[in-house]
């Protein structure tokens, strides 16, 4: 297993990575879930750290942005790689280390680069596939952390006291709240 901080992002970034994620936005919104951490509701972005099993950053990303959607939105390696490589995608460094170098990297991107994205069939994909899952293991004590796909207004977004620290951050350091496509 290679050391997580061998990991690097991609040919181009001079950054060693090793957690990732993905914010989804419209003109208006900011898609995000809503997530038990010991027992307090928190609004994080779907994200988290490198397994030795992830092939790079952009595996990581999507993996973890599917576990934690219930592979509710349809977002594939190569739409990941396309949007990266032809800066169709805001890239967001974060999350930096005692040297001050970025730890974690989020793409924000745009709704309308996903296929026929509906925020309503999405929740209710997310909402069906969380109970099914929670219905079929019965015997896992440890919680379900994502609860809700939500979809927060970008005027209000920052008021928000349950805004995890990391996308507070992707948010603030982002063009998001001004970026419309």
């Amino acid at each position: 297993m290679p050391d997580k901080r061998d990991i690097v992002f991609d040919k181009y970034s001079k950054y060693y990575i090793y957690a990732g994620g993905i914010v989804l936005h419209d003109d208006d919104n900011i898609y995000v879930i809503q997530e038990d951490r010991r027992n307090i509701d928190q609004i994080i972005d779907p994200g988290g750290k490198y397994l030795h099993e992830d092939i790079n950053i952009k595996g990581l990303m999507l993996r973890e942005f599917y576990e934690e959607t219930y592979y509710s939105v349809k977002i594939t390696y190569w739409n990941l790689e396309e949007w990266i490589e032809n800066s169709m995608i805001d890239l967001v460094y974060t999350c930096f280390d005692k040297n001050k170098k970025p730890m974690y990297v989020c793409a924000v991107i745009h709704v309308d680069l996903i296929k026929n994205f509906d925020y309503n069939k999405v929740r209710e994909v997310f909402r069906n596939t969380r109970n099914e899952a929670i219905e079929h293991n019965k015997c896992n004590n440890k919680p379900y952390n994502s609860k809700d796909f939500l979809k927060l207004p970008k005027s209000k977004i920052l008021l928000n006291k349950s805004l995890d620290y990391r996308l507070r951050n992707v948010i603030q350091q982002s063009n998001i709240l001004n970026r419309k496509t």
